[in-house]
C-alpha cells in the first residue's frame, strides 16, 4: 500500500481514504521512485529529481483516477487561496473568516466539513510543508521558517519534531 497525503487546490475529497487499484505504469514508476529514494545515492540531486518526476508523473495517474469533488464550496476554495497568499504573515483564523465574508465559527465548521481539517491545522501543515521544501532546496532553516510565518526557528523545529519524530535537519 502507498500512502499519500498532499495538499491539492482545489480540495480533493477529505475525510476519507480512497483505495486505488494501481495499474503496472503505477506500480513500475512507485516502485522505481523508492529505490531512488533508498538507494546509496539516495542524497544526490539527481536522483532526487528523478524520483520527484517519477512521483509527478505517479501523481497525474491517480489525479485521472481521482475526480474533484464539484460540490466543495467556492468560498472554501477562496479561503484557500487566500492561506496560500499569505502564509508567511500572521494571519488568524478570523483573517480567514473576514476574507470569505463568514463568521468565524461558521467558517471553521465549513471549512472542517471541507477539508476535514481545521482551518489553523491546515495553515500550519501548509508552512511546514513550504518550509520543509525550502530546506529540501538549500535554503537554510532558520530562514525558511522565518519565510513561511513560524515566529521562531525552534517553534519550526517543533512542529517538525511534532508531526515526523525528527528534526529538520534530520529531512
Amino acid at each position: 500500500h502507498l500512502f499519500f497525503n498532499f495538499i491539492a487546490n482545489p480540495p480533493l475529497r477529505l475525510g476519507e481514504i480512497i483505495e486505488i487499484e494501481p495499474t503496472p505504469e503505477m506500480k513500475l514508476l512507485g516502485d522505481f521512485a523508492a529505490e531512488a529514494l533508498c538507494g546509496k545515492d539516495k542524497h544526490s540531486k539527481s536522483i532526487q529529481q528523478i524520483a520527484q518526476n517519477s512521483f509527478d508523473i505517479l501523481w497525474i495517474y491517480i489525479s485521472d483516477m481521482i475526480k474533484l469533488d464539484s460540490r466543495t464550496d467556492e468560498r472554501i476554495i477562496a479561503a484557500l487561496d487566500f492561506i496560500h497568499k499569505n502564509y508567511s504573515k500572521p494571519i488568524a483564523v478570523s483573517d480567514m473568516a473576514a476574507a470569505v465574508h463568514l463568521e468565524n465559527c461558521h467558517f471553521i465548521k465549513l471549512f472542517s466539513k471541507q477539508m476535514g481539517i481545521t482551518p489553523y491545522k491546515y495553515l500550519k501543515n501548509y508552512r511546514m510543508d513550504t518550509a520543509i521544501k525550502m530546506i529540501k532546496n538549500g535554503c537554510k532553516i532558520g530562514v525558511a521558517a522565518y519565510l513561511c510565518g513560524f515566529e521562531t526557528p525552534s517553534a519550526f523545529s517543533a512542529t517538525v519534531k511534532k508531526q515526523f519524530g525528527i528534526t529538520p535537519r534530520e529531512l
